[in-house]
């Protein structure tokens, strides 16, 4: 998987804390969403779970905060994976997702594909 560029934080402001607290939440009551974990990896909170693909193979799925704008908090994904031209990739239900988060939790999130 593709290394994220993260912000350093020495210690997680409250509203930040607060704001991953929210978002692990959401992934603990997303329908097949699975083993969802708040990380801290340099410093910086990481949101992890799995998902199953079109075809029931469980991924992984990491957002790490990339910064801040205007107090709010940015979030992001890369998903890696190959899709043969005919089959749209599936997106781990990541845009349900991260329009929960938004709407929840008040940050800004984005998941690109690799």
């Amino acid at each position: 998987m593709a290394a994220l560029a993260t912000v350093s934080y020495a210690k997680p402001d409250d509203s930040l804390q607060q704001a991953t607290a929210c978002m692990l939440n959401v992934l603990n009551t997303t329908p097949h969403a699975q083993s969802a974990a708040l990380l801290v990896e340099n410093g910086s909170p990481v949101l992890e779970y799995e998902y199953p693909d079109h075809s029931g193979h469980l991924n992984t799925v990491r957002f790490g905060v990339v910064g801040t704008y205007k107090n709010t908090a940015s979030f992001m994904a890369v998903i890696p994976g190959l899709f043969d031209g005919n089959t749209p990739p599936s997106d781990l239900r990541t845009g349900r997702i991260i329009r929960e988060w938004e709407s929840r939790c008040g940050v800004s999130a984005n998941a690109l594909f690799e």
